[in-house]
């Protein structure tokens, strides 16, 4: 599971396009656990992170994630916060994260939204005199309502 975007002022913690098996992410923890967050003040005593491999490699220690879902409720990712001092997370922090990741999924939403619209304008292909038929295009899945 490749990491998309990271970002810190001071230094890089975590480089883009580092990789790591989804079984040994923090990302699937997050997204197993109820509430669709998890955060401790240091990935090195906690049971269930300190045995994963990523925690030795990146040297973090407080650790803030959520869910990224779309409008239908379906979980795409996670947007995490790290800090490799301990930190501990108060409920507000959650609260404006899982702010952050509702805006953050929403602004992705309205970007495949967009995608999807350039298959709008598709041809009209005359058949005969007062006869046209429209195209086929964009995308046609099970999501897609039955025309009867």
């Amino acid at each position: 599971m490749p990491v998309l975007s990271s970002f810190n002022k001071e230094e890089e913690i975590i480089p883009e396009g580092y990789s790591v098996e989804y079984g040994g992410t923090y990302c699937r923890l997050i997204i197993m656990n109820e509430g669709d967050v998890m955060h401790t003040s240091n990935l090195m005593t906690q049971a269930v992170t300190k045995e994963l491999e990523v925690t030795g490699q990146l040297n973090i220690k407080g650790f803030l994630g959520v869910t990224l879902k779309d409008l239908k409720g379906n979980v795409f990712g996670t947007l995490c916060v790290i800090d490799r001092e301990e930190r501990k997370f108060s409920e507000a922090d959650v609260a404006y994260l899982k702010s952050m990741a509702d805006i953050l999924s929403y602004v992705i939403e309205l970007d495949e939204t967009k995608y999807n619209m350039s298959f709008l304008s598709v041809p009209i292909i005359p058949i005969k005199n007062g006869i046209s038929i429209l195209t086929l295009q964009g995308i046609v899945d099970e999501d897609r309502p039955r025309v009867s």
